[in-house]
C-alpha cells in the first residue's frame, strides 16, 4: 500500500469516528433529566427547598400523604410513564431521558381527611420550563390553593338507574391532550332512593386541571358484595361529558351530568 493511499485510508477512518463521536455527543444533547423536591409537609416548603413553594396558611392542611405529577409535552400530550400518581412527600422524583425543548409539569397535594375518610386535592401548581439536552435540570413550581369541585349527577326516571340501590358509581376525568385518566373518584355503594336520585361529589378526590379539556366519564355498576367484598358488577349505564375547566386554579366549579 502507496504512502498516499495510507493517508487516505487513516482521513477516512479518522472521519468515520468523528462522525460516530458528533452522533453520541448529538444523542446526549437530545435528552436530558428533571428532577422536583417535593416536600415533607406543606409547611416545611421554603427557598431552600429550589422545588416547591406552598402558599401562607398551607399547614391548615399538614396531613398531605402523597404527591401527582404530570409532566407534558409541548403539544400538552403526556406519555403514561410521565404521569406519577403517588410521589411521597420528603421524596426527590427525578424523570430521566425528557427530550430536549419546552415542556410543563403540573404538581397536585393527596390529602386524606380524617374526619370523612376522603381524598382531596388541596393544592396545585403548574409551569412551563425548558430541557438542556445532556444536563440534569430542575423546576421550580409554585403551589396555589384549588378551588372547590363539585359533581352533581342526576338520574331521571327513564335511566335503568332510577330509584335503585346498591349501585357502583365512577367518575372518570379523562384528560383529552394528555390521553390519561387522570384523577377520579369510586364510591363502592349508593342508594338512589335515599338520595332523591342525585349524588353529588363536593370536593372530594374528583379532581380536574385549570384550564384543561376532560371527558368527564360516568360509569355506573351494580355493586357486587359476594364473597363478602364490595366491587363493580354488571355494567347498568354510561355516560361521556365534554367539560372545559376554568384557567383559574381558585375558580370553585360544577361539574353536571344528567343520566336521562
Amino acid at each position: 500500500m502507496s504512502d498516499k493511499t495510507r493517508f487516505f485510508a487513516f482521513l477516512f477512518s479518522a472521519l468515520i469516528m468523528a462522525a460516530a463521536t458528533s452522533c453520541s455527543l448529538s444523542a446526549n444533547d437530545d435528552s436530558g433529566s428533571v428532577s422536583i423536591y417535593l416536600p415533607q409537609v406543606p409547611e416545611a416548603a421554603s427557598a431552600s427547598s429550589r422545588s416547591i413553594s406552598v402558599p401562607q396558611g398551607a399547614s391548615v392542611y399538614p396531613g398531605i400523604t402523597q404527591f401527582v405529577v404530570i409532566l407534558r409535552e409541548k403539544d400538552n400530550t403526556a406519555k403514561d410513564d410521565n404521569v406519577f400518581p403517588d410521589v411521597a412527600p420528603g421524596s426527590t422524583l427525578v424523570i430521566d431521558n425528557i427530550s430536549s425543548g419546552e415542556h410543563s409539569i403540573a404538581i397536585a397535594t393527596s390529602y386524606k381527611d380524617e374526619s370523612t375518610g376522603e381524598w382531596t386535592h388541596q393544592y396545585y401548581g403548574r409551569t412551563n420550563f425548558f430541557v438542556k439536552g445532556g444536563q440534569k435540570n430542575q423546576v421550580a413550581v409554585n403551589l396555589k390553593r384549588a378551588g372547590t369541585r363539585t359533581c352533581t349527577i342526576n338520574f331521571t326516571s327513564a335511566s335503568a338507574c332510577y330509584n335503585r340501590d346498591n349501585l357502583w358509581i365512577e367518575v372518570v376525568m379523562y384528560d383529552v391532550p394528555a390521553r390519561y385518566e387522570g384523577f377520579e373518584h369510586k364510591e363502592k355503594q349508593y342508594d338512589l332512593r335515599s338520595n332523591s336520585n342525585t349524588i353529588t361529589f363536593a370536593n372530594s378526590a374528583l379532581f380536574w386541571e385549570p384550564g384543561v379539556e376532560y371527558k368527564a366519564i360516568l360509569r355506573v355498576y351494580e355493586c357486587d358484595t359476594s364473597g363478602g367484598d364490595r366491587r363493580p358488577g354488571a355494567l347498568i349505564e354510561t355516560k361521556s361529558v365534554p367539560f372545559k375547566s376554568s384557567p383559574n386554579v381558585a375558580a370553585a366549579e360544577t361539574l353536571t351530568i344528567n343520566v336521562p
